[in-house]
């Protein structure tokens, strides 16, 4: 054993680290792809490491068309094809703006279409859904499956491709958000109050 502790060499980590919050507040077992989830939050809030990680959700998967939602306590992120850049970001929301997340179901073309559907305080801008202003914006959404719906801004949908997983996604964005409010209303421990106990 001491020969082995006093070589150079010494393995890597053998797993991504894990900080995540399971429901209730307890600590998770170890999950890969929590993990995964995490790391890819960090790299899209440029490492702002007081954003708890909540999921991390596979909305479509096909050849053409993939969609994936990466949940925190602060945001939604929803990530089109590729890595997980700011530049794959399809559509960005704020818990702050968010009221809740909801299951609908379209009919579009004689096809049935299952939908998350976010319902926001005011209306999203197209610049915090990581899109230019422009009128090819619309087309864009529509073909990644995020769609404004009839209220504007008000109600962005995202497209899923099972109506399990949209409800899986739902309650893990409602989740989140109530979290997000029990944060906001919590009061913040200062160090210089005094020590009563």
């Amino acid at each position: 054993a001491r020969q082995a502790s006093a070589q150079a060499h010494r393995p890597g980590h053998g797993r991504r680290t894990l900080g995540c919050v399971a429901h209730g507040g307890a600590l998770p077992s170890f999950n890969e792809k929590s993990a995964l989830g995490q790391q890819y939050l960090l790299q899209l809030n440029d490492g702002n490491e007081n954003e708890t990680f909540i999921a991390m959700e596979v909305l479509r998967n096909t050849q053409k068309d993939k969609m994936s939602a990466i949940i925190s306590t602060e945001q939604i992120f929803f990530l089109g094809s590729g890595k997980p850049l700011p530049k794959s970001v399809v559509l960005q929301v704020a818990m702050s703006d968010l009221k809740h997340a909801e299951v609908v179901c379209a009919r579009q073309k004689g096809e049935l279409q299952i939908y998350v559907r976010l319902t926001l305080h005011g209306v999203l801008s197209i610049a915090s859904s990581g899109a230019a202003s422009s009128p090819s914006t619309a087309a864009q959404h529509s073909r990644s499956g995020v769609d404004a719906g009839q209220t504007g801004n008000r109600k962005p949908r995202v497209r899923c491709s099972q109506e399990k997983v949209a409800t899986k996604v739902a309650q893990e964005i409602n989740y989140a958000k109530s979290l997000h409010q029990q944060r906001m209303l919590m009061v913040p421990q200062s160090d210089t109050s005094p020590n009563i106990w």
